[in-house]
């Protein structure tokens, strides 16, 4: 198994953040990673998840609380246009879809201030 240098590891991250930010999806990205770097489609995959991160990181709280708004416009119109048409399915994957981005996040942050740190019964 080759071994890379931290300077060509982190000009792959780099370069998976790049593909990610131009709208690949990440099985995509994986694959033409692994084309132009001639690695393991694992390590793409890996290098992937960790252009997701600095993506996030790189997205300051304003502009996450827009796209948050903009997702659950989006949502919301996708639901009452799947309602209207009586395509009952995608109504629901449309809430399902407002569940994970608004409730869920909102449950663990909730789960996380009543857990004591045991787990011993």
């Amino acid at each position: 198994m080759a071994r890379t240098t931290y300077k060509e590891r982190q000009k792959r991250r780099h370069r998976a953040a790049e593909l990610l930010a131009e709208g690949l999806c990440p099985a995509d990205a994986a694959s033409r990673l692994t084309a132009e770097w001639g690695c393991s489609r694992r390590t793409s995959l890996r290098d992937i998840d960790i252009g997701q991160d600095a993506l996030l990181e790189s997205i300051d709280s304003q502009t996450h609380a827009q796209l948050a708004a903009w997702c659950v416009a989006s949502y919301a119109r996708l639901m009452n246009k799947a309602e209207k048409a009586h395509q009952y399915g995608a109504a629901i994957g449309a809430l399902n879809g407002l569940v994970r981005l608004v409730v869920e996040p909102q449950m663990q942050i909730a789960n996380k201030r009543t857990f004591n740190g045991s787990s011993r019964y």
